[in-house]
């Protein structure tokens, strides 16, 4: 009886185990998906840049586009649990970027695009 016992024991852990493992395996994939969403959602708002400021040897962002494609971007990658998608654009310095924040669940999680050498 004894070794019934401690093999039921023991098999309730391991099932518990396997199942907690499950579950953060879950979870690292979601989080890793929502910031690659992020990434390519900032990635895709960084190409679109005002032509005429890019003329004067300035890198200015097409806001209305570039925020119009990223989250076009989002919506066809179909992630639609996304409750709010939030883009900030900074093209005042040497090194303009955007930064995009996804927010799924209560966590937030964001990405931010560089244009290097500008």
């Amino acid at each position: 009886m004894k070794n019934v016992i401690v093999v039921t024991a023991i098999l309730i852990f391991a099932m518990t185990v396997m199942s907690l493992y499950a579950e953060l395996n879950a979870e690292i994939r979601e989080k890793r998906l929502l910031t690659d969403l992020a990434e390519e959602a900032a990635a895709t708002a960084a190409l679109f840049y005002d032509e005429n400021a890019y003329g004067y040897g300035r890198y200015r962002f097409d806001r209305t586009k570039a925020e119009a494609m990223a989250k076009e971007s989002l919506r066809l990658n179909g992630f639609n649990k996304i409750s709010d998608a939030e883009i900030e654009f900074y093209d005042g310095g040497d090194d303009p970027y955007v930064k995009v924040t996804l927010e799924y669940e209560g966590r937030k999680f964001s990405a931010v695009y560089e244009q290097k050498g500008f």
